[in-house]
């Protein structure tokens, strides 16, 4: 009986917070990945009303209303202005702004373990059918299911759930109609806020808590709002109920295992009923890419394009000159920062390949990469292999996995498609974790060598950081001429005709599905070599690596330089490296300044960096064209032809 409540408490803990998320999925449209951030900014809040006043009841009603207010005003700020963008562009804005509330959370309440003191009317026990059980979680219980009922009372027998139904269903048409849409967003966004406040607030009756807290509650909520159905407030409800009596059975039988348990859950119903056990036919709204097709507003004549590119090949080969000679002119400390980028670059490029030229957000490239690392790692170190051997192994290993993934989740479309490849990349993360005597467990695999590679007989061996500068040099450019290759082709072309329209692709004769299993196993191979890549360059693995959050950087790099432009990613890696490398040196707020400097290319470059300088390049070159054209007409004006 005790492990039954344990779980009903828990599970009425993911019923706020994923109520708040599939409410505002349900209604605006938006994956908010900022929620688990306005989770913990609950508690935060609710822990300084509490030392301020001494009052819990005090806390439970203020600090859910102080995260409504934010919410709110992140919605007329920020998100709003990515309503009808791409879900991509979404995820980075709302995980720019959890990187920026975390950051605040840090300076204002320190990074250390907080925890509140549980007042003395909820500090004890009741008996409940024979067992003793906690007050506070008693309480978490039947405040859960006090709001669970009113959330229904005030969607299904309100004028006010009638006016959000349709604005859910028809935003434009409601509109039309003289509904305030948005306003009525406003307050939605602030109600799933403040269900997100209401759940930090009570949680601090079952645990501390620090900034990054949140990060696995929202990984919980949402494989809730999946497993239930998107947008359905019955598929919240019940969901947490399934999600929460499921971790506890994990926790009973394996507990090293539990979290896996509730991510195998999840591609177990996303693979029987992809929509979830309550969803409906509708899937999240589809919005174009910004991609190398759209961010160029005035290409100019033919004779410009050619001059442009000519000017891009003549850039590209003076910095394959200056990296070609950088042992020449940087110290160690550059190589080794050089040779980190080329490592990120060629996974971002990777990534590019999916979500630029195909379509497809997955948020589990972390799996792939980390596959790579510790497959080609643990054969070198635990077995003695030589490199290359190790290599051709990982890269297999990798690519693998990538299928494995493409095959279960290209049917899917949007944010069911992206929460599959998170689900695989959580379980990956979990073995990794747990399966210490192969991978070291939450040690890590340390003793990585720089790599040695045995050709005819001659050994050579990579054993410094300029060495290995050159191995990843090559790699670098080996890879990328690949993946332009690829991208050129009419292989390449077909991926583009998929991202536009799937159907038409049908339509003529070729089957979709099967050019974005290749593409996501291509993308595999590549993000499984930059994970090869990476081991010696830092000397030991971790779990981490695995972690889906970690799939989000090569999203931010690749959105950043410009989505589906080729040589966007690396330009964004280049970029994003240099940011990270000057901020985490120089301040330790460095995920608020990097949060803030991400919501401004999102908001302001959709087409990213590269983007940004092709369509400044081309508008200044066709203006200067313009302008000597115009200067020429002139002077024949003045001083006649000539004939």
């Amino acid at each position: 009986m005790l492990y039954f409540l344990n779980g009903l408490t828990f599970a009425m803990l993911l019923f706020l917070v994923s109520a708040g998320l599939n409410i505002i999925f349900g209604i605006l449209g938006i994956v908010n990945f900022a929620h688990g951030a306005l989770f913990i900014l609950g508690a935060y809040a609710a822990f300084s009303v509490i030392k301020l006043t001494g009052n819990f009841w005090i806390g439970l009603i203020v600090a859910p209303l102080l995260v409504a207010l934010i919410g709110g005003i992140l919605e007329y700020i920020f998100i709003r202005r990515v309503y009808e963008r791409h879900e991509a562009y979404s995820i980075l804005v709302t995980f720019a702004l959890a990187l920026i509330i975390e950051d605040l959370c840090m300076t204002i309440w320190g990074s250390e373990v907080k925890s509140v003191t549980v007042p003395q009317e909820l500090s004890g026990v009741t008996d409940i059918f024979g067992t003793a059980f906690p007050v506070s979680s008693l309480v978490i219980i039947i405040v859960g299911l006090v709001i669970a009922f009113s959330i229904w009372l005030l969607f299904y027998k309100t004028t006010a759930g009638r006016l959000l139904r349709a604005v859910s269903s028809d935003r434009l048409m409601a509109n039309c109609i003289g509904i305030n849409v948005p306003f009525l967003f406003v307050v939605t966004f602030m109600m799933g806020a403040w269900l997100a406040g209401v759940a930090g607030a009570l949680g601090t009756l079952r645990f501390s808590f620090t900034p990054a807290t949140g990060h696995d509650y929202l990984v919980y909520s949402f494989a809730v709002v999946v497993i239930g159905g998107l947008g359905s407030f019955p598929g919240a409800f019940f969901g947490s109920l399934i999600v929460g009596f499921f971790y506890i059975i994990g926790v009973l039988v394996v507990p090293e295992l539990a979290m896996s348990f509730v991510f195998v859950l999840l591609l177990a119903v996303l693979i029987v009923r992809p929509r979830g056990l309550f969803g409906g036919i509708k899937e999240a709204r589809q919005h174009p890419l910004a991609t190398e097709s759209t961010i160029v507003e005035y290409a100019g004549t033919a004779v410009e394009r050619v001059r442009l590119k000519r000017i891009g090949m003549v850039v590209a080969s003076v910095i394959m000159i200056l990296l070609a000679t950088a042992p020449l002119w940087a110290n160690r400390y550059w190589l080794t920062f050089l040779t980190y980028i080329f490592i990120m670059a060629i996974f971002a490029t990777s990534f590019n390949l999916l979500l630029g030229y195909s379509g497809m957000l997955s948020l589990g490239q972390a799996a792939v990469f980390s596959t790579g690392a510790y497959a080609s790692s643990i054969l070198v170190v635990k077995f003695s292999l030589p490199w290359l051997l190790a290599l051709s192994a990982g890269l297999f290993a990798s690519t693998i996995v990538a299928f494995i993934m493409g095959y279960f989740s290209i049917k899917r479309r949007e944010i069911y498609f992206a929460m599959i490849t998170v689900a695989f990349a959580q379980m990956l993360y979990t073995i990794i974790y747990k399966w210490k005597s192969l991978t070291g467990g939450d040690d890590g695999l340390a003793g990585i060598p720089f790599a040695k590679i045995t050709l005819l007989g001659n050994t050579f061996n990579f054993n410094t950081p300029g060495k290995y500068f050159y191995v990843t040099l090559v790699f670098f450019v080996i890879s990328m001429a690949l993946l332009r290759l690829i991208i050129k082709s009419p292989f390449g072309q077909i991926l583009r005709g998929v991202r536009e329209n799937a159907t038409r692709v049908e339509f003529i004769g070729l089957n979709p599905q099967s050019y974005k299993l290749a593409a996501f196993i291509i993308a595999g191979f590549f993000g499984g070599l930059a994970g090869i890549l990476f081991a010696p360059y830092a000397g030991t693995v971790a779990p981490d690596i695995a972690h889906w959050s970690n799939s989000t950087e090569p999203l931010f790099m690749t959105v950043a330089g410009g989505l589906g432009q080729f040589w966007g990613p690396a330009v964004g890696t280049a970029v994003y490296m240099i940011l990270k490398n000057v901020f985490t040196s120089s301040t330790q707020h460095w995920m608020l300044i990097l949060g803030s400097i991400l919501v401004f290319i999102v908001l302001a470059v959709p087409g990213g960096i590269t983007g940004f300088l092709m369509n400044k390049m081309v508008f200044l070159w066709s203006s200067r064209g313009r302008s000597v054209e115009s200067q020429h007409n002139s002077h024949r004006l003045t001083h006649g032809s000539g004939e």
